[in-house]
């Protein structure tokens, strides 16, 4: 169970199944070739979904999970210099995060980091040119909310680009996407509606909650064969190449340092 929304004295639990878990972890595995020389730092709250990843990944890959103490990483500074000295490969931020750790840290000097992700907050297009110029490894923009147990979509960062939001690319491993009208029909590529995702990385659904449950978790009918979509409330378009955009909410559901503020 991971609370989510907590903000309005109503926090949701989000059942995450074991199975969603694990698709995303050897999605990762794979996709990044995470072997023994990959060293990742735990730096997230186990409050925090993405924490989940961290702690794992490196165990399944036979790589090397460093753990320090909150208060050993809590300044951008600190962070840094963890990264130098464990020679850390992979770490991920909140879009906040990353640009309080860009503007603090001279990125070039982190000659280990090869895999910086990013995800929980819509990234602009301004901070990934900004990280970009500063850092020779590979930025990642994910997207995916909890009932995605964890991220579900991906996309490689790229110097120069001219869209207002950096995409947030395309669904991983069992997983899929729709931008879809008011009336649960597709939309055209280009045309913003709102994003239903589907696929073995959905949760089962809210605890003891099943009015929330029934109203976002719904069925699609796909070429005539139902499937179970969440309706995520956030709005995006398919753009041309493939990649998926996101642009906002359909409500006033708001993000503060990665975390659900309804």
């Amino acid at each position: 169970l991971i609370y989510t929304s907590g903000s309005t004295g109503k926090p949701k639990g989000v059942m995450v199944p074991n199975k969603g878990v694990a698709n995303y972890l050897l999605w990762m595995k794979d996709f990044f070739e995470v072997d023994t020389n990959t060293k990742i730092l735990a730096k997230t709250s186990i409050s925090f979904d993405i924490s989940v990843w961290e702690l794992f990944l490196p165990l399944i890959s036979g790589g090397t999970l460093v753990l320090k103490k909150r208060i050993d990483l809590e300044s951008p500074e600190q962070i840094a210099s963890a990264i130098e000295d464990h020679k850390i490969t992979i770490i991920q931020f909140v879009p906040s995060g990353l640009r309080l750790f860009n503007n603090a840290s001279n990125l070039e000097r982190l000659t280990s980091l090869e895999n910086i992700f990013c995800g929980g907050e819509k990234m602009p297009t301004a901070l990934q040119n900004e990280v970009l110029q500063n850092y020779n490894g590979k930025l990642h923009n994910l997207y995916g909310p909890t009932e995605a147990s964890i991220f579900m979509a991906h996309h490689t960062c790229t110097e120069n680009f001219n869209h207002y939001n950096v995409p947030i690319g395309k669904p991983i491993y069992n997983s899929s996407m729709y931008i879809l009208d008011d009336h649960k029909n597709l939309v055209p590529r280009g045309i913003p509606g709102h994003i239903y995702i589907g696929g073995k990385i959905l949760a089962n659904g809210y605890w003891k909650n099943e009015l929330q449950t029934k109203k976002a978790f719904v069925t699609y009918l796909n070429d005539n064969t139902p499937e179970i979509l969440y309706s995520t409330g956030d709005i995006g378009r398919l753009l041309p190449e493939g990649s998926f955009e996101f642009q906002g909410r359909n409500d006033n559901q708001i993000k503060i340092r990665g975390y659900r503020v309804e």
